[in-house]
């Protein structure tokens, strides 16, 4: 009986490392090409993305979306996620970013489901004349908020080298399992962005 038990046990714990490597690899490969591209020289990755090596699980965080829902760490996974973190009034630069963020999700094409648009609001102003303009130009970017303590908790986990998340002005990549795995500094070129996430959206079937 003893025996049986133990053989049933082992089989149970063979699918479950056979079903999580199934899941895990694709993530994997995506890692291997973005991690060797440069040592072995396979292709130009000048003027890309910075690659955070290694990648920054996300801790769970509570914010607000501007419909009134909860918006967690479970809305951030199943899809790689643009992250933007600004304010209500948002300027030049930001307006500059969210618009970069648009046209290259739309370039996907077939595979523009698996990306989402964030936008994090540093503040809780956000006027009609902007929330109108969202709608109408950005149908399908998320913009969530929340207070003091909440907004730290997230940022905290957007520090690059030390710099401020709130102030650093740069574009985040989440992947689908909830990790942030690489940022793009200030005044990026949009068709970095474009390779970056084409090459992903290849390479991994997550998301």
């Amino acid at each position: 009986m003893v025996s049986k038990i133990n053989i049933q046990q082992n089989r149970s714990r063979k699918m479950m490392l056979l079903l999580g490597a199934i899941f895990v690899l694709p993530m994997l490969i995506a890692w291997f090409v973005f991690s060797t591209v440069d040592d072995w020289g396979m292709t130009d990755t000048r003027n890309k993305g910075n690659l955070i090596r290694p990648a920054q699980p996300l801790q769970e965080f509570s914010l607000v979306a501007q419909d009134g829902s909860v918006f967690e760490l479970e809305q951030m996974r199943k899809k790689w996620t643009l992250v933007y973190i600004g304010n209500g009034t948002c300027d030049k630069e930001c307006e500059s970013v969210i618009y970069k963020t648009r046209q290259v999700r739309l370039a996907q094409g077939k595979e523009m489901h698996r990306v989402r648009r964030v936008f994090v609001l540093n503040d809780l102003q956000l006027s009609d004349e902007t929330k109108q303009y969202y709608s109408q130009a950005h149908p399908d970017l998320v913009l969530v908020d929340g207070n003091a303590n909440q907004l730290t908790g997230f940022l905290r986990q957007f520090e690059i080298g030390g710099k401020d998340a709130s102030t650093a002005g740069r574009l985040y990549i989440v992947d689908p399992l909830g990790n942030l795995m690489m940022n793009y500094e200030p005044g990026f070129n949009a068709e970095w962005l474009l390779k970056d996430l084409r090459r992903l959206l290849h390479v991994s079937q997550i998301g």
